[in-house]
Order: C-alpha cells, then sequence, then structure tokens
C-alpha cells in the first residue's frame, strides 16, 4: 500500500472495529474512531515489520489485509495503543507460537462476492510461506458466519474458541502447502 492509502485502509478497519463493540468506543462517532484507527495503524510506523496488502479496482482501494508473524504481536499492541493514547484496541492474545497471523481482512461493502477476500487471504499465505511459516491463522467472529464459511472453504478450520474484548471467536488455523 501507499501511505496516501491510509485513509480507505482506516474506512476499511472501522468495519472490523465497530463489529468488536470494544467499550471504550461506544461513545465515539465513526469519525472519531476513524481518526483513532489513523493513528493506531499507522502504516508508516507498522509497515516495516508486519504485512498490509491492499486490493484496488480502478485505482480504487477495496479491500485490506494485515497480518505478521506471532513474535512480532506485542510489538504491534505497544504500537498501536501508543497511536490510541491509551484506548486498547486489541485487548486480548490473538496469535500463537509459530503461526503467521492475519489479524484483519476487511472488503469494502460494495465490492463484497466478487472473490477480493479470497485473493487478500491468498496474498497473505504467500507472505506467510515466504516469511518461512507453516501454518497461518486468523480469528473470526461466532457473530460473523459469512466470514467463517470463507474461510473453511479456504481450507481453514477451528482450533479453539477464545474471547477478543467482549466477544466470541474461533481461532482458525491453516497449514500451508
Amino acid at each position: 500500500p501507499r501511505i496516501t492509502d491510509q485513509d480507505t485502509i482506516s474506512q476499511l478497519i472501522l468495519t472490523i472495529i465497530n463489529q468488536m463493540e470494544l467499550p471504550e468506543l461506544q461513545m465515539m462517532t465513526d469519525l472519531e474512531k476513524i481518526k483513532l484507527i489513523t493513528a493506531a495503524y499507522d502504516l508508516a510506523k507498522l509497515l516495516p515489520y508486519t504485512s498490509f496488502i491492499v486490493a484496488e479496482i480502478d485505482n480504487k482501494v477495496t479491500g485490506v489485509s494485515y497480518s505478521y508473524a506471532y513474535d512480532v504481536e506485542m510489538q504491534t499492541h505497544t504500537d498501536i495503543l501508543a497511536g490510541t493514547k491509551g484506548i486498547d484496541l486489541h485487548p486480548n492474545q490473538e496469535a500463537w507460537p509459530n503461526e503467521w497471523y492475519l489479524e484483519m481482512l476487511s472488503v469494502d461493502a460494495n465490492y463484497r462476492g466478487h472473490g477480493i477476500g479470497k485473493a487478500l487471504m491468498a496474498a497473505s499465505e504467500t507472505i506467510a510461506k515466504q516469511q518461512g511459516f507453516l501454518n497461518i491463522s486468523l480469528n473470526v467472529d461466532n457473530e460473523n458466519p459469512r466470514a467463517e464459511k470463507l474461510y473453511q472453504l479456504q481450507g481453514y478450520q477451528t482450533e479453539k474458541e477464545i474471547l477478543i474484548g467482549q466477544h466470541a471467536y474461533k481461532h482458525m488455523l491453516k497449514t500451508l502447502k
């Protein structure tokens, strides 16, 4: 992605943040949340050690994936927390040893169902393999069966149930070939 994509990426991340229903954000407007997300997920800060991939159609960002190696999760947490001045957008452990972790996958609502999510997942899997990982994981909100079905169709299997904030999630894992 380009640093100029930051605003669009923040809009896409907003969908995920809203689904998490974090209590600290309940009284904020979407515009306030976007400013917070932009500060938290600062591309200039995170790109040196994480992976953001964007999908584009006609030069418009239509989707984003954000992933990283399990052993940098605490660094991402620290950097994100610094950008939010104490509001924790990453309140729980989400990645486990020896996993490349696909933290976020978001596709613009106007472009869903066109294979963008699948393409972003495949690109994240390629990066995971290039980084020497045999497993890639993600978490899916139990209240998002459409996403869960997409992940299952791509070969992800539920390993365990976890809590992120107040929501129950399935931790799903795929062994890379």
